[in-house]
């Protein structure tokens, strides 16, 4: 049996108000359930007898499995067990050193005064990640120095961190049942690559993170934006037709103060905030790329994204993409000497860009979890790295251009998109694009950020075991978009295996790619359920009606 909630507040500026927002139609049923419930009669209580208890932990034990109205309690539940989680780990599991002393080393050679990227080594080799990089753990050591329990300890609270954003995003998809939030916990590898492994895959993943809740905020707050005046607007025509009536003199004197009052809201808290948080996710995306490279494959997704929540206004949107380059700039600051051209400023420079930005980098056949059924010389040839380059492109256009564009997207066909493109004035139509629209916009952020990701995944060069940190966060929501229960939970076990078996082999590898590229081709022809079904939009309208008349009251 399901307590009936509390109502909850209508989708407002605050975060909490978006983890509610995405049940509020479930709410609603609740809400005449109960009414129905209490008209019951003694009669209809049914007996405490042992099958009727046995019947009740069933029905619990299912729902706390796929009934969306228990997830509001196993968000907080699965947040509190992943701290409890690193902890154990790092308690009785031992540490395995693979690359963090590396880091350290490479750390103290730069604090030593070298900034040549080709001069700093450590025992596994030169560093050839971007500044970022070095900032992260340069603070790690500042703060912890060579204590390797104190570093595990920071990673667990990032595990714990990244488990707590995802819940977060979770939150905003409608419908989430809770069988994909306990998949947060249940991956040894990835818990092994966090609290046992500490690798620099564990920040990226947590900036992008971060990045997929800012945006999805944005979008919410231009939707209470374009509601508060499409409100105003409509008060407006109210107060003049009132003015004609005597006796509604003082109301329509109220509802105009109140229109002023909202109007200065509006102002300080609507458009300007969610512009706001699109430059504050620029500058976190980019500080992602700064720790590794691979946030790069985030790009496409976060370009359109953050066109559309700026208006499809072309210089709001390069006021938000230079962000980008800026932020390279100030991280890698000390090895790009910007302030000097001599040829040793020259070299020092070309050096961090070639080995921080090294697109080229070859891969070890003995590392590579996703390609292992092919023959080596196939893996190491370029002909295999042209493939995946065109087929990675053309697979990412396919859902540009028929998904991510679509017009019911969008809201308007695509050469409409490409004419409004070169308007220095803004072109979105607010009543059709679904960027704008609070109940759908967080939603579609998430899959078109997360699907982006899985296609570059796919299409890797090679993956390493770190490397599931890349989607792990995001793999169970695509099961719960393409898959139920219990074909969803089977393949998740599927995948965690394929990322145990050490080293990888034909098999493990063959059905890692077969795995992803099945999620891929269902997320694509699963198009109708990257949006809220009808019925729950419709119940949620008629919620926010009655709360807007009870207020008018």
């Amino acid at each position: 049996m399901t307590p009936r909630p509390r109502p909850p507040p209508p989708p407002s500026s605050s975060l909490s108000s978006l983890t509610s927002s995405a049940l509020l139609h479930s709410f609603v049923k609740n809400d005449v359930q109960h009414s129905t419930s209490r008209l019951a009669s003694e009669e209809d209580v049914p007996q405490l007898t042992l099958a009727n208890v046995c019947k009740d932990i069933y029905d619990g034990v299912v729902g706390l499995l796929i009934n969306p109205q228990a997830a509001r309690i196993v968000y907080p539940l699965v947040i509190c067990f992943s701290s409890l989680l690193a902890k154990i780990v790092i308690k009785t599991v031992p540490y395995t050193e693979i690359d963090y002393s590396t880091y350290i080393q490479q750390i103290k050679l730069i604090d030593q005064g070298e900034i040549d990227y080709a001069e700093v080594y450590g025992d596994s080799g030169p560093i050839v990640y971007p500044a970022g990089f070095y900032s992260v753990y340069s603070y790690i050591y500042w703060f912890i120095g060579d204590n390797i329990k104190e570093a595990q300890n920071i990673f667990g609270y990032v595990f714990t961190a990244s488990v707590l954003l995802t819940t977060v995003i979770y939150a905003q998809i409608w419908d989430v049942p809770p069988w994909p939030i306990y998949l947060l916990l249940a991956s040894k590898r990835l818990v092994s690559i966090y609290m046992l492994r500490m690798f620099n895959d564990c920040w990226t993943t947590l900036a992008i993170l971060g990045t997929v809740v800012l945006l999805q905020q944005a979008a919410v707050y231009k939707s209470t934006h374009n509601e508060k005046i499409s409100d105003n607007g409509t008060e407006s025509l109210n107060s003049k037709s009132e003015k004609r009536t005597k006796a509604n003199k003082r109301k329509q004197t109220q509802q105009t103060q109140q229109t002023q009052e909202n109007e200065i809201i509006t102002k300080l808290n609507g458009f300007d905030l969610s512009y706001m948080l699109t430059l504050a996710a620029a500058d976190l995306y980019s500080m992602a790329i700064s720790i590794k490279m691979n946030a790069l494959l985030y790009l496409p997704a976060f370009l359109i994204i953050v066109y559309f929540l700026n208006d499809e206004n072309l210089f709001k949107f390069i006021s938000v993409v230079l962000i980008i380059p800026f932020i390279q700039l100030v991280m890698g600051w000390k090895f790009l000497l910007p302030l000097y051209n001599d040829e040793v400023a020259r070299q020092i420079r070309w050096n961090y860009i070639t080995q921080a930005f090294d697109f080229k980098r070859k891969f070890l056949y003995e590392w590579t979890v996703n390609w292992r059924f092919l023959l080596e010389q196939v893996f190491l040839s370029d002909y295999f790295s042209r493939f995946l380059l065109v087929a990675h492109s053309a697979t990412l256009l396919l859902f540009i251009f028929t998904r991510f564009l679509n017009e019911r997207i969008t809201g308007k066909l695509f050469n409409q998109l490409v004419k409004d493109a070169f308007n220095h004035k803004s072109t979105i139509t607010y009543s059709k694009n679904a960027f704008v629209d609070k109940l759908i916009a967080p939603q579609l952020i998430f899959y078109i950020m997360a699907i982006t990701n899985l296609i570059g995944v796919l299409f890797s060069r090679s993956l390493h075991y770190q490397f599931l940190a890349w989607y792990a966060w995001s793999f169970p929501a695509l099961l719960l978009l393409n898959f139920p229960v219990y074909i969803g939970v089977p393949i998740w076990f599927v995948h965690e295996w394929c990322w145990n078996v050490f080293p990888s082999t034909k098999l493990s590898s063959i059905l890692l790619v077969s795995i992803l590229l099945v999620t891929i081709i269902l997320s694509y022809i699963n198009f109708k359920k990257w949006f809220p079904l009808s019925k729950t939009i419709a119940e949620y309208r008629e919620w926010e009606t009655a709360q807007k008349e009870r207020k008018d009251e």
